[in-house]
């Protein structure tokens, strides 16, 4: 078995400063090319074993090899921005696009958007007297993610091999449907809705978070 993977990354990031605001953008892009060659034969009852690998003609019961190639390629699309107010307010909102060849060929690419929420209530003026919380945040957020950890070709047609008897001399080959096609396969969705609170005591040695969250898969790529 030999495993190729090929990645190209390249990535810009610009930071800037407004008084008490921040920016942060970051842009990104990625190729990947994965390349799987398989080859497997079984052979055993060796004349000897005094040559052992080195002579592989003498065994007596050798297998049909198998050989197998597989190839899949992926291309992301990555936009992303962070935005910090006075060190209270936050905001990051993402996008990415990414395509797969594993998808049908109207389904190769999907998107996905994200946008999370922060705010440190505890450098608020309003908080100077409470003198309970050193630490207090409350966040939320939203965003989709995609998975495509399936196989090459699931959504073609394919072939396959079968032996049987032809003409008394022996096994032939021949070809059977294997897979029938489906164009419609496409990106494995999650959305996921997350509302959380951040929340330090006796100089933040004392930490506790709590989250709630929401979240839906649709189009599970799942064999039936």
């Amino acid at each position: 078995r030999r495993n190729l993977n090929e990645v190209f990354q390249s990535r810009l990031n610009y930071k800037k400063s407004f008084g008490a605001a921040k920016i942060d953008l970051t842009t990104a892009f990625e190729l990947r090319d994965n390349e799987t060659t398989f080859l497997d034969q079984n052979l055993s009852n060796f004349e000897n074993d005094t040559r052992g690998i080195f002579d592989l003609s003498t065994a007596a019961n050798v297998s049909n090899p198998v050989n197998i190639l597989t190839e899949d390629q992926n291309a992301s699309f990555l936009g992303r921005i962070n935005f910090n107010y006075a060190d209270r307010y936050l905001i990051t909102a993402s996008m990415r696009a990414d395509g797969s060849s594993k998808f049908g060929k109207d389904n190769k690419w999907g998107y996905f958007p994200s946008i999370a929420l922060g705010w440190y209530l505890s450098e608020e003026s309003f908080m100077e007297n409470v003198g309970l919380f050193d630490l207090f945040k409350i966040r939320a957020s939203y965003g989709i993610t995609g998975n495509n950890q399936i196989g090459s070709y699931q959504s073609l047609a394919s072939l396959g091999t079968e032996r049987y008897p032809f003409g008394g001399q022996g096994l032939g080959a021949g070809t059977i449907p294997a897979r029938v096609a489906n164009p419609e396969l496409r990106w494995e969705q999650t959305a996921q809705t997350n509302f959380g609170v951040d929340l330090g005591f006796v100089r933040n040695r004392i930490q506790v978070t709590a989250d709630v969250y929401h979240k839906e898969t649709t189009d599970l790529l799942l064999n039936v």
